[in-house]
């Protein structure tokens, strides 16, 4: 919680943080924020979307290992605002115990960018919680059922009849509970429009399966 707090606290861009800030020509604010969280998420870093996924500003926590017994703590504020002809990406990168760290979020934004180039995004059309355990496995809510909470559905997920609150079990009939964050997260983007991802699910005392079609897309895309 403590954590939490922090992040949403430098989310303000208090004026006694400093921050970065680089346009992504030709990049829509919904296609970058999910090429940052696509890649925060396969590094193994948490994100913290605010209220709702449509909102323009959220943050990111992660642990870097900077020695082989060493590690430093940072908290991210990601604030967007899109143009005409692209999006600005205004970046937070504050080190745990000091104060903002330049280097560290002009590095940051380098790498959101590489990992962007060349990729197309594409929106499945739902958005997740995530539950991780000490060893890297997922739990559901609660600890009731192993999964992944949807907490929103749109586009092809909604046509397919996903709700909010469905608990994802298997992605492409591979346990939730067999997949460390790095491989769901992964697999929860397409690679290319011929793929298709098969969801297992349940409601309740219910279950089902669906395939959902990936769509090309740089806009409203999560």
């Amino acid at each position: 919680m403590k954590k939490l707090l922090t992040i949403l606290f430098i989310l303000t861009m208090n004026a006694s943080y400093a921050s970065t800030s680089e346009f992504f020509e030709g990049v829509d604010e919904n296609a970058l924020k999910a090429g940052i969280s696509k890649y925060l998420l396969t590094k193994g870093a948490k994100v913290y979307h605010n209220d709702s996924y449509e909102a323009d500003s959220f943050q990111a926590a992660e642990v870097i290992q900077t020695g082989r017994y060493t590690q430093s703590a940072y908290n991210y504020a990601f604030n967007l605002t899109e143009k005409e002809n692209g999006t600005i990406l205004t970046v937070v990168a504050v080190k745990s115990g000091a104060q903002n760290d330049p280097a560290m979020e002009k590095t940051l934004i380098d790498n959101i960018r590489q990992s962007m180039t060349g990729r197309f995004l594409y929106g499945l059309g739902f958005e997740f919680d995530y539950y991780d355990s000490a060893s890297g496995k997922i739990k559901a809510p609660k600890g009731k059922e192993t999964g992944i909470k949807l907490t929103a559905v749109k586009y092809d997920a909604l046509k397919k009849g996903l709700q909010a609150g469905d608990i994802i079990t298997e992605i492409n009939n591979v346990p939730i509970s067999e997949m460390q964050l790095e491989e769901y997260s992964t697999a929860l983007f397409a690679k290319s429009i011929t793929d298709s991802i098969t969801l297992t699910y349940k409601r309740g005392n219910i279950s089902g399966k669906v395939t959902l079609t990936p769509r090309v897309s740089n806009r409203k895309v999560f």
